[in-house]
């Protein structure tokens, strides 16, 4: 009777083996990271299909951007911003927040260039160059390499608008056209932690 019931058991054991799930703990894919930390990343254009062929025609607009983000254990996250596109600077701030238990990371970007050209001995006009956008479905995720030495990365998407003030219009100028992107330009972010700490 042991010698049948030492039998089923290893049975029942090698069985149960099969069926377990290996791994934990389970929240955020297996690894644990914390959001808070400072972060680095890029914002990358993603090429819009104009025609889909075949061949398929698309067309990447001409800008990047490179942004850091501290997000601490209190209070707002808090970060530079530099955008280029075709051909112009534009400097600026951001802003936004990370939660703990979904990962999300919500953020607001600032940035802009101001352009002051003299016009005459006694008139001069301001150009104002604005690229404000947000990020859209960012989230702080593990690195899936394990050797990489990074313990997280920002990946999602990020939206920019392009926008430039004319002057006075008695001046007659008409805004620059290479300012304007018509609409919410969509973006890749590839951001990583470079710390943990956020001192």
């Amino acid at each position: 009777m042991r010698i049948l019931l030492g039998c089923l058991m290893c049975f029942v054991l090698s069985a149960s083996q099969g069926l377990a799930i290996s791994g934990g703990p389970f929240g955020n894919g297996g690894n644990v990271v914390s959001v808070t930390g400072i972060y680095a990343g890029v914002l990358v254009p993603i090429p819009v299909v104009i025609s889909p062929g075949p061949p398929e025609v698309t067309l990447t607009d001409n800008s990047l951007a490179l942004f850091t983000l501290k997000i601490p254990q209190v209070g707002l996250a808090s970060g530079t911003s530099a955008v280029f596109r075709n051909g112009i600077f534009y400097s600026g701030t951001i802003q936004g927040s990370a939660d703990p238990d979904s990962m999300k990371v919500t953020a607001i970007v600032n940035s802009f260039f101001q352009l002051t050209v003299a016009e005459s001995s006694t008139t001069t006009a301001i150009f104002q160059y604005n690229a404000n956008g947000q990020f859209l479905n960012a989230k702080v995720v593990p690195d899936s390499n394990p050797f990489s030495g990074v313990a997280a990365r920002i990946k999602g998407k990020a939206a920019l608008t392009y926008t430039n003030n004319a002057p006075d219009p008695a001046t007659g100028i008409t805004p620059d056209p290479s300012g304007d992107s018509g609409g919410p330009l969509q973006y890749k972010i590839h951001g990583f932690k470079q710390s943990s700490s956020t001192s």
